[in-house]
């Protein structure tokens, strides 16, 4: 009889799910399932709540404020790519850091090229931290965006968002796109502290909802100068050519994933019961607990911070063994599911500047881990390096 899959890779996606995350899309799917905004009949009318309902639990999970814009995108990479390219125009300049996902870097290469768009990017240090100075130096009269990456997807360490955001502010036509796909709803920080323009986050980590939804969080100053990167059907102003000046309908066109934020609302609803702080506790017990037996292990090497201002994920080396290997090891006879490779964040796994290696297996526990689990995980790695010495 197979043994029951053990996924400790809640960093590409939380998995499994809360039970209501399910129930709450099978729901939609079996009483609701219509489009919303496009009918004035009841179950148009009730998609329109499921939609709305969620709009105003992000905004209160980040702490935007009453006169900030929750807009629904495809996932979070579409979130992101929504604010760079509807804010830059040609000849505008970037700060971003080395610890960006693609989802950062591609759209920001794309500008570069198409559009003469300038990037400064600034390395973190050894600890995976960038130095909200480092940005401050590099900001000059054209530089219109500073990307930051909240927490990193391969190391797991967080940034002051707060002391960036108060650095730019002394700039009037920069925004801060932060990217928090890694910590919204897994990390205890005040967002609404923080002076940032602009939020994106997909909604299937740490927020427990499904794949195919994520959002982005305007507030005032950029939800006034973003350009739609994307025309069509908004179900309002039917009659004018052109895209709805009003937010959200200019940059939310063609029917929305209903289903999938019928799912998210109740995954909010989830880390709102249980509390952001009680699920960041448990995961890094557990991200402790791993790192801990690891160090006892030879030939290996942690290069996650375990410490409290941090996510739980554990990037490791190995010094004979292929981490992709090692990866299809764990699944196929242990049933453990990891990530080997690059993360899709390159500039953070380069040799060099940032202090990490190119490739790495990350281990990333989440609330359904467990501490025996963990234990077997160590047991399995030890195993396995056994393995190759004898």
């Amino acid at each position: 009889m197979t043994s029951p899959t053990i996924h400790f890779d809640n960093a590409a996606t939380s998995w499994p799910k809360p039970p209501a995350v399910v129930d709450a899309i099978a729901a939609y799917y079996r009483d609701c399932g219509r489009a919303a905004g496009r009918g004035g009949y009841a179950g148009s009318i009730r998609a329109d709540s499921i939609v709305g309902k969620c709009r105003e639990q992000i905004l209160q999970l980040v702490g935007a404020g009453p006169s900030a814009f929750t807009i629904f995108a495809q996932n979070g990479t579409d979130a992101l790519n929504m604010a760079i390219h509807g804010i830059l125009s040609p000849g505008d300049h970037v700060i971003t850091t080395a610890l960006e996902h693609n989802s950062v870097l591609r759209p920001l290469y794309h500008a570069r090229d198409a559009m003469g768009v300038e990037c400064d990017i600034v390395w973190p240090d050894r600890n995976g931290t960038v130095d909200p100075r480092a940005v401050g130096e590099r900001l000059r009269p054209n530089t219109r965006l500073v990307c930051v990456n909240h927490a990193s997807n391969v190391t797991g360490s967080v940034q002051d968002i707060a002391a960036i955001s108060q650095i730019c502010r002394g700039h009037e036509k920069v925004r801060v796109l932060v990217d928090a796909s890694q910590s919204l709803g897994k990390y205890p920080y005040d967002f609404g502290n923080a002076d940032w323009d602009m939020l994106a986050a997909a909604g299937h980590k740490g927020m427990f909802g499904p794949l195919g939804t994520g959002f982005l969080v305007l507030r005032e100053r950029a939800a006034a100068d973003i350009r739609p990167v994307r025309q069509g059907g908004t179900g309002t102003e039917s009659e004018s050519e052109s895209q709805p000046s009003s937010l959200p309908y200019r940059l939310e066109c063609g029917n929305l994933n209903v289903g999938g934020i019928a799912g998210l609302s109740a995954g909010l609803e989830f880390v709102s019961t249980t509390g952001v702080e009680v699920l960041h506790r448990h995961e890094m017990e557990l991200n402790r607990q791993l790192v801990a037996g690891l160090q006892a292990l030879e030939g290996i090497r942690c290069w996650g911070n375990p410490q409290t201002g941090s996510v739980a994920i554990c990037s490791l080396t190995f010094e004979r063994q292929d981490v992709h290997e090692v990866a299809a090891i764990l699944d196929s006879s242990y049933g453990m599911e990891v990530r080997a490779g690059l993360h899709c964040a390159p500039l953070a796994l380069k040799n060099g500047e940032g202090g990490v290696p190119r490739a790495t297996l990350r281990i990333s526990p989440g609330w359904y881990n467990t501490s025996e689990q963990i234990g077997l995980l160590v047991s399995a790695l030890s195993g396995i390096l056994e393995s190759v010495s004898s």
